[in-house]
């Protein structure tokens, strides 16, 4: 690889988000308006799919290094940057305890920042700064708490960003006729919890939602990696829980799905709270009831759109009870955002200026 020395920051991410390979590239790209910046995303289980990468080689993205795990460390070892972004959702399956990639920088004398991508799931490695989604969400984006030890700024969460670039763009017509919707009905997007959290409430809720009218499931990006699916017979949770074929989103065309999609439909995922990124409502089944894991979690979910129980969803989804103005998901997003004018890569630019500068 024929790759300068030089760079002013460095991002290596161990584990990227299936269904977002693009919402990477747009982080890339805007931090390389203020800063020379080179991307390093991993290409092995927990990273790039193969097929992501040649989407990613016929786009011709620039300052991209898709690698092993091997590889990535012999480039945080032999190349010259002042800051180095790293991950801080993969790492329990990626690298487990060793945190090389935020040592090893340390150790060259960058200093190193651990970007957040979702609400909760933060493995503290080490890093010099923290960076996390907003105030709204401070108690809930790290494992540790206030115990990190290590400077909290906050910089969104580029997974988040409604972005321009697409992997793989397409009209809605084209989207339509792929997924053999209907254009002229409401599109539903059923978003599923992993597999193996699918409780016997959980797999009648995963029924209903399936047999209603143009739907259709967005997998969680681990299983759509495959992860635990042999827990029930090397089986997607779409050919246990379904009682007829659904179409299913190729998390490559997440994007699109997200833009032509008219509601979001959620049980046990936090997906919901996404939805207000796009102007689109979510629904929420049985959210209240006892045996939904959503119920569990620390933080206080905050969509826009509606709920109903499970007994109520067919009849619930043919109104406009969900239904809201543009107004609503604006003011959900400067609530829940550190700055909803903006797109992370150009609030963390900014905040590596300044702790280049040594102002922050």
């Amino acid at each position: 690889m024929n790759i300068p020395k030089q760079w002013d920051v460095v991002i290596y991410f161990c584990g990227t988000h299936a269904s977002h390979i693009d919402k990477y590239v747009y982080l890339n790209s805007r931090l390389n308006k203020k800063l020379k910046t080179l991307m390093i995303l991993d290409d092995g289980y927990w990273g790039v799919s193969s097929h992501q990468k040649t989407l990613l080689s016929k786009s011709n993205v620039k300052n991209l290094v898709l690698t092993n795990q091997e590889n990535a460390k012999i480039l945080l070892q032999n190349l010259d940057y002042k800051i180095a972004i790293l991950d801080s959702c993969y790492r329990k399956g990626s690298l487990g305890s060793n945190n090389w990639d935020i040592t090893i920088p340390k150790s060259k004398g960058a200093k190193t920042i651990q970007l957040s991508n979702v609400i909760d799931d933060f493995y503290y490695g080490g890093a010099d700064f923290v960076s996390l989604i907003s105030p709204y969400f401070r108690n809930f984006s790290h494992d540790e708490g206030e115990n990190i030890d290590a400077k909290k700024i906050y910089s969104n969460c580029f997974l988040w960003d409604k972005v321009d670039y697409h992997l793989n763009p397409m009209t809605k017509k084209q989207f339509c006729e792929k997924y053999n919707l209907d254009i002229n009905k409401r599109i539903f997007l059923w978003l599923p919890d992993g597999i193996q959290c699918q409780h016997n409430r959980a797999q009648e809720v995963y029924r209903q939602v399936c047999n209603i009218d143009n739907v259709i499931v967005k997998l969680h990006p681990h299983e759509s990696r495959g992860h635990k699916i042999n827990r029930f017979g090397n089986k997607f949770s779409y050919q246990v829980f379904c009682d007829k074929n659904i179409p299913v989103l190729e998390q490559d065309d997440t994007s699109m799905g997200y833009k032509y999609v008219d509601a979001w439909i959620c049980y046990q995922s936090s997906s919901g709270q996404e939805s207000c990124m796009y102007d689109t409502p979510a629904i929420y089944v049985d959210h209240e009831h006892s045996e939904n894991l959503i119920t569990k979690v620390q933080w206080q979910l905050a969509w826009i759109g509606g709920s109903c129980k499970l007994e109520e969803l067919h009849s619930f989804v043919k109104t406009d009870k969900y239904i809201h103005s543009i107004d609503k998901f604006s003011e959900l997003r400067k609530k829940v955002l550190y700055d909803h004018t903006k797109p992370t890569g150009d609030i963390l630019a900014d905040q590596c200026i300044k702790i280049i500068k040594n102002e922050l």
